[in-house]
């Protein structure tokens, strides 16, 4: 009996050592975004909007090829990603110029963390 519960012992701190990674392992870094959003006129209801993904500490990751969501009050208007150097322009129509922003979603690349960022017009 005593046999049984060593080896249950061991087996249970062998698999704790496979399943839990040490602290260290499972930090991550956060980096900061924002995002800017410009409005330019269409024809009416038409609007043309775009704007640019920065990330304050200049991690590059974190504003290629990001998802970015522009909202009318509750309403999603358009969705895209944002090119190799951060940039993005938008169609979408809107019939109110106030109340738009624009999110830009949490992502994880790695082992870093690019926050929400948003933005209004």
């Amino acid at each position: 009996m005593r046999r049984n519960v060593v080896a249950l012992v061991l087996a249970v701190a062998l698999l704790g050592a496979v399943c839990w990674a040490p602290a260290s392992a499972r930090t991550t870094t956060v980096h900061k975004r924002s995002v800017t959003l410009q409005v330019r006129k269409g024809n009416y209801p038409a609007r043309f909007g775009g704007g640019e993904v920065k990330a304050r500490d200049g991690f590059t990751t974190c504003v290629q090829r990001v998802p970015i969501v522009l909202w009318d009050k509750t309403v999603k208007v358009w969705h895209g990603e944002t090119n190799d150097k951060g940039h993005y322009s938008a169609t979408f129509r809107s019939d109110d110029r106030l109340g738009l922003r624009v999110v830009a979603p949490e992502v994880r690349r790695g082992a870093d963390t690019c926050s929400r960022a948003v933005g209004h017009d």
